[in-house]
């Protein structure tokens, strides 16, 4: 395939071991295995977002690197190693220019440090490299220059590939564009990428490292990425990211996301999705007659009502190394009262049901007397099932518990992710997991945003 006159230009022109802990997920320890529980009953209203894909030109920028990525290699024959090294090169080249741009004209990036990592992964490192390189950076697929510790991997190649493939985005098991994508990219992008310069060889650029001067030397194309980049949304991006990550425009259009969306909309807000939400939204289907909707999140509530205290309980005990087990639950008892009332045991089991066959029937029986023991006040037995639900799910990968028992005291064997309990009062509503909802609510609204 042909370069692009403008792609020549752009690379002419300068964008589980050790986790780097920029890139870690919040919670993939999962001591409790209760990410199969929260994940299947997300996948039940979300079927394309994932946690970490919360950034709308997260997948613009995956599209276009993967776009420039197959016109400046030999696509028919590029092996992927040579494919990869040319979408790196494209995100850092973004990334940089963004950075730039926003220095320069004073925009911000993210209203905090969570969210600019998540609306550029590697900023931090980006930052420091235009200032270390006094505005020139290297950009290669050499481990030296990625912006992140590992950047296929906590990159947008590693993170959000999944999502856009579920969204009809990318081909089933390729790194690949659909017809559909690449006609929306030529459509919506290609005129803006040709109009920096008009004279350098990409693929020379693409096999090779290369300085990037975004503030000078090549501050236009920096400037067109930024754009093309930055939070305005056309009406043409709408229609396009509406339908692939709202409707989830795969194989089958997913009309119970559309339709959450659309309660979302009237519901929350860009600053983020909590319980408060959900039950607004339940209320507002049961009163509208969207039975599947409300049933739906329901189960996500009394889930939620059950796993969230469940887990600030587990890491409660994780600091009690040597404390007895009764003291450990009569201190409980004086934090969260005499029983939790909000739980609904049968409800909660209820809901598990739809799962369980995944689940295994154990671990749903387990997380049953759970919610029962919590629902009755029973902290001592809940604590004794945390512990049984730690060792079951540590065994199953190849460890150790984390806690255990010895005699009628607490024996911690790795306290790192020790925590206090939170008030009685909030845990009617407390909101610990996403169940892809978080990520949905973002994304909408960030497609929202018109020209």
């Amino acid at each position: 395939m042909p370069p692009l006159i403008g792609v020549k230009l752009m690379l002419d022109m300068p964008f589980f071991t050790q986790i780097d802990p920029r890139a870690k997920i919040k919670g993939s320890r999962d001591p409790l295995g209760v990410q199969p529980v929260w994940s299947r009953m997300g996948r039940q209203v979300v079927r394309n977002l994932t946690t970490v894909t919360t950034s709308l030109r997260g997948f613009t920028t995956l599209l276009l690197g993967l776009y420039v990525a197959e016109r400046v290699t030999d696509d028919a024959t590029a092996e992927e190693g040579e494919f990869l090294a040319a979408f790196l090169k494209f995100e850092q080249l973004a990334a940089y220019s963004r950075v730039a741009i926003s220095q320069q004209t004073g925009g911000a990036i993210g209203a905090n440090g969570e969210d600019r990592e998540n609306t550029i992964r590697g900023i931090r490192r980006v930052e420091r490299k235009l200032i270390e390189g006094k505005g020139k950076v290297q950009i290669s697929a050499n481990s030296e220059d990625q912006i992140l510790s590992n950047q296929k991997t906590y990159g947008l190649w590693g993170l959000y590939s999944v999502a856009a493939r579920n969204s009809g985005l990318l081909e089933q098991g390729s790194s690949r564009l659909t017809a559909k994508a690449r006609e929306f990219i030529e459509l919506n992008y290609r005129s803006r990428l040709q109009s920096a310069d008009h004279n350098a060889d990409v693929l020379k650029l693409f096999r090779s490292k290369f300085v990037f001067e975004p503030k000078s030397k090549h501050a236009k194309l920096a400037r067109n990425l930024a754009e093309m980049l930055g939070p305005t949304v056309t009406k043409l991006e709408q229609e396009f990211y509406n339908k692939h990550l709202i409707t989830c425009l795969s194989d089958h259009p997913n009309e119970i996301q559309e339709r959450l969306w659309k309660q979302m909309r009237r519901t929350s807000s860009e600053d983020g999705f909590s319980c408060d939400e959900l039950l607004q939204i339940i209320g507002r289907c049961q009163a509208e007659g969207d039975d599947e909707l409300a049933r739906r999140l329901d189960h996500i509530r009394v889930t939620e009502s059950v796993i969230a205290p469940a887990s600030r309980l587990f890491s409660f005990v994780l600091g009690q190394d040597g404390q007895a087990l009764d003291a450990i639950a009569l201190n409980v008892q004086d934090t969260w009262g005499a029983r939790l009332s909000h739980i609904a045991p049968d409800s909660f089991i209820s809901a598990l049901s739809g799962i369980g066959e995944e689940l295994g029937v154990e671990k749903c029986n387990r997380l049953g007397h759970l919610a029962k023991a919590l629902a009755a006040g029973d902290y001592g037995a809940a604590i004794e099932l945390l512990l049984a639900q730690n060792r079951e799910v540590m065994r199953e990968r190849g460890g150790d518990a984390w806690v255990k028992m010895k005699g009628s005291r607490i024996d911690v064997r790795l306290r790192a992710e020790a925590g206090s309990l939170p008030p009685g009062e909030v845990l009617p509503t407390l909101w610990m997991y996403n169940y892809f909802l978080n990520s949905l609510n973002q994304i909408g609204f960030e497609i929202e945003r018109g020209a």
